[in-house]
């Protein structure tokens, strides 16, 4: 009869060398993704910072459309007063 507690699994033995280019490996994988998060990031950052500015100019583009929409309503009364004036010393 053999002894059931000497039987032996037979476990693969680890090799220092794959253990290291496993680490190697995933130790690349993480600075990758890593890296590609930054650029993500930063890319944002950029885009959020132009859509800044292109708010700004649009609110200025808003601001001036206003400007020049009370400057021409004047400009309308004035020809306005100008016509209904002529025609005032024309009939008299």
């Amino acid at each position: 009869m053999s002894d059931e507690s000497t039987v032996s699994v037979d476990e693969p033995k680890k090799d220092p060398k794959n253990t290291i280019l496993i680490a190697s490996i995933v130790t690349a994988a993480l600075v990758s993704a890593a890296t590609a998060g930054y650029i993500v990031w930063r890319k944002s950052q950029e885009n959020r910072g132009s859509a800044d500015s292109v708010q700004d100019l649009l609110d200025k583009a808003h601001r001036t459309l206003h400007i020049l929409e009370d400057r021409l309503e004047d400009l309308r009364d004035s020809v306005s007063l100008n016509k209904s004036g002529e025609n005032n010393t024309a009939a008299a």
